[in-house]
């Protein structure tokens, strides 16, 4: 069995094959390979960075361009660049998911938002969630709103209080409704 050990790693770069346990906030350089989980209080990737493994932070994520991630888990924010694939998004604040990038889910707390050409899966809010243009997901709640640009595509949206839609979207199934 692996022992975790605390690291005081802000920094990592190139191939990395250890988890990092840190109390002060990580920083992934850009082209970087981590085998291996990160926690710490904050943690910013830069681009082109495979994690073979899961992010967990107190506060922050913030995720650079072109990222291969395992799930990550923030008490604030978490901002994913453009093309990136994550597996599971869990915000305690705000999900911002930058164009073309994918996720098998994600939650925001307070809100969701997710430009142009997004693939999430599953998404939830207890606030509102923003699908941009030609996103596509399978079930979007948005406790306060949903607002769906032009061409997206979903299996089921609901909410309490609004759903908008624009042009062209393919939406299957819409309810307003009241969350117990």
């Amino acid at each position: 069995m692996k022992q975790n050990k605390e690291h005081i790693v802000n920094r990592i770069s190139g191939k990395f094959s250890e988890d990092v346990l840190s109390t002060v906030p990580v920083n992934v350089a850009s082209n970087s390979h981590v085998s291996g989980n990160i926690k710490a209080p904050e943690v910013i990737v830069g681009n082109h960075v495979v994690i073979d493994g899961n992010i967990e932070a107190d506060n922050d994520v913030t995720i650079g361009n072109m990222c291969e991630i395992g799930d990550i888990s923030a008490g604030e924010n978490v901002s994913v660049g453009q093309m990136s694939i994550i597996g599971k998004i869990f915000a305690g604040d705000k999900a911002y998911i930058m164009g073309y990038s994918s996720a098998e889910s994600v939650f925001g707390d307070v809100e969701v938002v997710a430009e142009n050409g997004c693939d999430l899966g599953d998404v939830q809010s207890f606030g509102t969630v923003t699908l941009a243009t030609r996103t596509i997901v399978n079930v979007c709640c948005g406790a306060e709103m949903i607002d769906c640009f032009e061409d997206v595509k979903a299996d089921y949206l609901m909410s309490e209080e609004a759903i908008f839609t624009g042009e062209h979207c393919a939406i299957k199934e819409m309810q307003l409704k009241r969350f117990n």
